[in-house]
């Protein structure tokens, strides 16, 4: 958990959060945001964590904006025996 923010977000539920670590090393953590205002993972959340920028936006990018399923139909399905 975070545990200071250096300006506050303005965030609301269903939002999606990245934060980044000021350590030595630099680790993203994002997830869905809960409650409005909320600035940080608290412990019921479970966000993903990620060591690449590119990674945690492109992470971000699919949990706000999921693909729909693909669907297999009987031509695409393959035997696996």
């Amino acid at each position: 958990m975070i545990s200071a923010v250096a300006k506050r977000i303005p965030t609301q539920a269903g939002d999606v959060l990245i934060l980044q670590t000021s350590q030595s090393f630099t680790i993203y953590a994002l997830g869905v945001v809960t409650t409005d205002g909320q600035q940080d993972f608290g412990v019921p959340a479970s966000p993903t964590h990620v060591t690449d920028r590119g990674a945690a936006i492109r992470d971000g990018e699919d949990i706000s904006h999921p693909r729909p399923p693909d669907i297999l139909t009987p031509h695409r399905q393959r035997r696996l025996v």
